[in-house]
């Protein structure tokens, strides 16, 4: 067998991302860029951007980024999997206008809704709601007819040890006019975003 690389393993990432945007979320999600990095914080194993930085210079077209924690691949490949499922969860979110996690990771009522729609097991967990998830039964069926190499992710990430650089972001403030809910994010939302938990209108604070 040939080495592998981190690219190989992006690359059938992006792969099982249209099967599961097809078999999971009817073909809807626009198709982000994959990364792998060292997670940022404990217990945080993938994150889907606010905004669209990757950009095409040819076309103008922009992209989500999703990013997978170098650690996560220590696990098994359904983990894997799931932790892309979850994020997939958050760009269906995001693309409606949804807000279904605030800065501190809580992931709300609209988060869970659309993770068991997604044949994800959600588990709650206090001050971070809905954030823990595992593929279920039937989805772990339907990640076995992915047409992706399984060997590629036998690649694991040994340097556990990550750099507490601590980075300075500016935040935008918003309150729900519905269940007062108060959050900080560095996406700036869209007039008509609406809180996951009551539907109610995301507004900007106007003092922090």
């Amino acid at each position: 067998m040939e080495e592998i690389n981190v690219k190989d393993v992006c690359t059938e990432l992006t792969i099982a991302f249209r099967t599961l945007n097809e078999l999971l979320f009817q073909n809807k999600l626009v198709e982000p860029r994959i990364v792998t990095q060292p997670r940022k914080r404990p217990n945080v194993n993938g994150w889907l951007t606010v905004d669209k930085p990757w950009v095409n210079t040819d076309t103008g077209k922009a992209y989500y980024e999703i990013t997978i924690s170098s650690q996560s691949f220590n696990e098994s490949i359904n983990d894997v999997l799931g932790i892309l499922v979850h994020e997939m969860v958050h760009l269906s979110n995001a693309m409606e206008g949804i807000v279904d996690c605030a800065r501190n990771q809580y992931h709300n009522i609209a988060f869970k809704e659309a993770a068991e729609a997604a044949l994800l097991i959600c588990e709650k967990i206090p001050h971070y709601g809905y954030m823990f998830t595992q593929p279920s039964e039937r989805l772990i069926k339907i990640f076995d007819l992915l047409p992706i190499h399984d060997d590629v992710f036998h690649l694991e990430y040994r340097n556990t040890v990550v750099k507490s650089k601590t980075m300075q972001y500016k935040m935008n403030c918003y309150v729900c006019d519905k269940c007062g809910i108060k959050f900080k994010t560095r996406a700036n939302l869209a007039l008509d975003a609406k809180c996951g938990d009551c539907n109610g209108s995301i507004n900007k604070c106007n003092k922090e």
